[in-house]
C-alpha cells in the first residue's frame, strides 16, 4: 500500500490522488519529481549506507539537488538529527544501535519537509524503549510541523497515537 501511495509501485489498479495529482497517470519520472517535493519514506529496513554518518545518510538527498540547495539540507539534517537525539556524531551508521539507526533513517525522510511521510513499520525492528520514543517524537514532528503521517504498523503504542486507524485484510478496510 505505501509503495503504492509512493508512486513506487506498478501496475496498480484504481487510482492514487494527491490534492490534483494522480500519480498512477503520471510517467515514472513525474512520479518520481512529485515524491521528491511531497513525501518523505521510512522503511522497515532502514536503508542506509552503513559506512557513512548520521548526517551524511540524513542529508544524501543534497547530493541530487541544486548546489545551493545542498547547504540547506545539510543544516536542515543536522537540526533534524538533534531533535531526534543524535548529535554531530561523526561515526558510521554501521556502528549504531536500531534505534539510532531508525533515527536517522526518520531524519532522512524528514530533511527536505515534505508534506506527507509514510512509514512502513518504524518500530518493528526496535525495543520496547526506543520504539516508544520514536513514535512520540514522529508523531510530535509531525503534528507540529503539519504533516500528514501515514504508518502502516502492529504496535499498538503507535497505532495509539494516529488520529485515524484503519484496519485492512485482503486488501478492503475491515475496522
Amino acid at each position: 500500500m505505501l509503495l503504492a501511495l509512493a508512486g513506487l509501485q506498478n501496475n496498480v489498479t484504481g487510482r492514487v490522488t494527491w490534492g490534483a495529482t494522480d500519480i498512477t497517470s503520471v510517467s515514472k519520472r513525474k512520479r518520481s519529481q512529485f515524491r521528491a517535493r511531497q513525501i518523505g519514506l521510512v522503511f522497515q529496513d532502514f536503508h542506509l549506507f552503513e559506512e557513512l554518518t548520521a548526517k551524511e545518510n540524513a542529508a544524501l538527498v543534497s547530493m541530487f539537488r541544486p548546489k545551493a540547495e545542498r547547504q540547506g539540507l545539510r543544516k536542515a539534517a543536522a537540526a533534524i538529527l538533534g531533535r531526534l537525539g543524535l548529535d554531530d556524531d561523526q561515526r558510521a551508521v554501521g556502528t549504531f544501535s536500531g534505534g539510532e539507526r531508525q533515527r536517522v533513517a526518520v531524519a532522512r525522510a524528514l530533511v527536505t519537509d515534505p508534506p506527507v511521510i509514510l512509514a512502513d513499520e518504524p518500530t518493528a525492528s526496535l525495543h520496547r524503549n526506543a520504539a516508544d520514543t520514536l513514535a512520540r517524537d514522529l508523531h510530535d514532528i509531525c503534528r507540529r510541523g503539519g504533516k500528514t503521517l501515514i504508518v502502516v504498523s502492529h504496535d499498538d503504542s503507535v497505532l495509539g497515537r494516529m488520529d485515524r486507524v484503519l484496519t485492512l485484510r485482503d486488501g478492503r478496510v475491515e475496522a
